[in-house]
């Protein structure tokens, strides 16, 4: 034996109400897209300074094997 139960019901806000859930939303995309930037940004920054001082260690450890050659005489 099966039974089965229907529920229907309208679900009504006020304008105000309305405007209210799309600012708190409208914020917290607001708040989103600025931290996604912010995050953008540092991982930018991180790259081009790990680039840098790559380049500043290179630099800075030239030794006599940077410019010679090794051959071998027979």
């Amino acid at each position: 034996m099966r039974s089965d139960i229907f529920l229907q019901y309208s679900c009504e806000e006020t304008s105000e109400e309305s405007n209210k859930k799309y600012d708190r939303i409208l914020l917290v995309t607001c708040i989103s897209s600025f931290i996604a930037l912010i995050y953008s940004l540092t991982i930018y920054y991180l790259r081009v300074k790990a680039f840098v001082d790559v380049k500043i260690f290179d630099l800075s450890t030239v030794t006599a094997g940077d410019y010679t050659v090794f051959l071998e005489l027979d």
